[in-house]
């Protein structure tokens, strides 16, 4: 289920790669520090949702002025120059916008296992291909990354253990153990279960899940 229409899509993707470039070229901070603050900013929260005021209401160099102003007080706004060719600095937020949208989940879960700088780096060969080929890369590097569960990475940030989180939610230990050793699979966890542990770690339900791309269209 995408956070918007794909009526918007073209729309987002642009604004999102206007925002680095601006953010690298005239703002001249790194690709990382732009995603820092368009995260910290809370505006990535916003545009994941599909909040139209941002995925379609706004230039990419007005969302890059925002979350600016939210995370340095001093600063002081910079006109972006025209550039005439688009930079691989455009693509890569142009295609992050893209992969966001398609597999749902958050800049944070992309970024982690594939920072904005090795995007850049793709620019080469992937800007010649169709995007969901760069897609398909991401949910790859996604699904083999190692990464611990979603369960546990926050349950650890809530500072409980396993029998705390357990009695809390009235969950069996056993059952926190195998869904965060991705021995049962929590996607299909009951309703109950999935409610419970939520309101115990103060999240949603989703934010909780694994990745899930099976609903992804070739």
């Amino acid at each position: 289920m995408h956070a918007y229409s794909k009526l918007y899509l073209d729309s987002a993707m642009n604004t999102l790669g206007y925002m680095l470039e601006y953010a690298v070229y005239d703002v001249k901070i790194s690709p990382r520090d732009a995603f820092d603050r368009f995260m910290i900013s809370g505006i990535a929260n916003r545009y994941e949702k599909g909040d139209s005021t941002y995925t379609v209401g706004r230039s990419g160099v007005e969302i890059m002025e925002e979350a600016m102003i939210q995370t340095d007080k001093g600063w002081v706004f910079i006109e972006k120059q025209f550039r005439p060719d688009r930079t691989p600095e455009f693509w890569a937020g142009w295609a992050l916008a893209y992969v966001q949208w398609e597999l749902g989940c958050t800049f944070k879960d992309i970024l982690e296992v594939f920072p904005i700088e090795k995007v850049i780096e793709a620019y080469h060969p992937y800007h010649e291909m169709d995007v969901k080929q760069f897609r398909d890369y991401v949910i790859e590097r996604m699904l083999s990354s190692g990464k611990v569960s979603r369960l546990k990475e926050r349950r650890e940030e809530m500072g409980l253990s396993q029998s705390q989180l357990a009695k809390k939610a009235d969950i069996p230990v056993r059952t926190i153990q195998q869904y965060e050793q991705r021995q049962k699979n929590i996607n299909h966890a009951r309703i109950m279960y999935l409610t419970a542990l939520a309101r115990v770690l103060r999240c949603n339900e989703a934010d909780i899940m694994e990745y899930d791309f099976s609903g992804i269209e070739p």
